[in-house]
C-alpha cells in the first residue's frame, strides 16, 4: 500500500493522509503491484485542503476543518516504508 501522510511538524500526528476517503468511496485507486528494485512510479493526489484526521491523528471524515496555516512535514510510505520528512507551508486560500 502506499499512502502520503500530512503530519505536524516534528511529531507523529497525522492530520491528513491520502487514504482517508472523505467522503467514504468504492476503493477505486488502491492496487497492488511489485516494484522490483529501481522502478519508480507516479502517484498524484488531490487535496483540498481539509482535515481527514482528528486532533489525536485517529480517522474521523466528520472533522470538515481546513488544515491551519503553518509548517507541516509531508511523508510518503510504501508498505511499511517512511520517506524522509518533506517540509510544506499551507497558506491560508484567503477565503
Amino acid at each position: 500500500m502506499q499512502e502520503l501522510q500530512l503530519r505536524m511538524k516534528d511529531s507523529t500526528t497525522v492530520v491528513w493522509s491520502s487514504d482517508d476517503v472523505c467522503p467514504p468511496q468504492p476503493d477505486t485507486d488502491h492496487f497492488e503491484q511489485d516494484f522490483a528494485p529501481g522502478f519508480q512510479r507516479v502517484f498524484e493526489r488531490n487535496w483540498n485542503g481539509a482535515r481527514t484526521r482528528d486532533a489525536n491523528g485517529n480517522p474521523d471524515c466528520t472533522v470538515a476543518l481546513m488544515v491551519d496555516p503553518g509548517v507541516y512535514e509531508l511523508i510518503a510510505r510504501l508498505g511499511q516504508k517512511l520517506s524522509a520528512p518533506f517540509q510544506i507551508q499551507v497558506q491560508s486560500s484567503g477565503v
